[in-house]
């Protein structure tokens, strides 16, 4: 019974360990792509563009 509950905690841990992996490498994955955004919109563009709507 002990030797159960042991397992079903270490799987439950793997499995919470799985997700977080997964979210921080989407959260890396979004956070480059808001970076670059951020990094056009310093950039000096030409009043055509912003006109145009980017």
């Amino acid at each position: 019974m002990r030797r159960d509950h042991v397992n079903m905690a270490s799987t439950s841990v793997t499995a919470l360990h799985a997700l977080f992996r997964s979210a921080a490498a989407s959260f890396e994955r979004d956070a480059g792509r808001l970076a670059q955004q951020l990094a056009l919109m310093k950039r000096p563009a030409r009043r055509g563009s912003i006109k145009r709507g980017g």
